[in-house]
């Protein structure tokens, strides 16, 4: 477990997460949530790219002062307490609720119908476009992806939605994008005029449809066309909490 070194100051958080992607800050919604949250809360952190996945094989996952925390989730209801901050203490009981509800929505089921277009339908053949390259020699590339496909398969099929067809998944993310499209609706943020949590997921999963599909995936034109003010949301979210965009992208050394 990593401990808090002299190039570390103490109660800076250490985001472990992975590399860039070529045209947003990661290839996940997960350390796009878990950053966008340390941006809002305006926690001190610094980036760690090289031991991306925790002991419990997630990513992202954090370290402060020798403590590790793995789940973007845990991580930030871990920071919340420690540093005694709540971005939604204003929400009601029932605007809780909602919110735990929009989570579940992105992170137990549209995640698990995004993972099942990018690398079962497609066998991941568009990952090189969007991401950053693999660290590992070019030969092995194919390899990888091939064993990244088979596993995230494996995993769609035990939590239950990589059973049906493409079309039937596709019509499940469809009613998850209008629920929050409709959610959403003209509000500049999800639970009313300032940025909660919620957002943060939100924005994690914006940005894959996005950044991170090709053009003539469903997704991209959902996030582009059907619903623009998803897309609305997501220009709200980068201009409020990522100035340095473009500067977070991934680029050729």
């Amino acid at each position: 477990m990593p401990k808090p070194t002299p190039e570390i100051e103490k109660g800076t958080v250490v985001l472990h997460q992975f590399d860039r992607a070529r045209a947003c800050p990661s290839p996940s919604p997960f350390p796009i949530k878990l950053e966008t949250f340390l941006r809002m809360a305006k926690i001190k952190y610094v980036n760690d790219f090289k031991t991306p996945m925790s002991d419990k094989g997630k990513s992202p996952w954090i370290t402060l002062d020798g403590k590790a925390v793995a789940d973007s989730q845990l991580a930030m209801e871990y920071l919340q307490d420690h540093f005694k901050v709540d971005l939604s203490a204003h929400l009601s009981p029932e605007e809780r609720a909602i919110s735990r509800s929009m989570r579940a929505i992105m992170e137990d089921h549209l995640y698990f119908t995004y993972a099942m277009e990018r690398w079962v339908f497609h066998k991941g053949k568009y990952v090189k476009e969007f991401f950053a390259p693999f660290p590992a020699p070019k030969f092995l590339h194919g390899l990888i992806i091939k064993s990244v496909s088979r596993n995230l398969k494996k995993q769609c099929v035990g939590q239950g939605l990589g059973r049906h067809s493409q079309d039937e998944q596709e019509k499940m993310a469809l009613e998850d994008v209008k629920s929050l499209s409709d959610y959403l609706g003209d509000k500049p943020y999800l639970m009313g005029d300032k940025p909660t949590e919620i957002d943060c997921v939100l924005f994690g999963f914006i940005c894959m449809g996005i950044y991170a599909t090709p053009k003539h995936s469903k997704y991209h034109k959902w996030m582009m066309e059907d619903f623009q003010n998803l897309k609305a949301h997501n220009d709200r979210m980068k201009e409020k909490f990522w100035p340095d965009w473009d500067e977070c992208k991934w680029t050729e050394k």
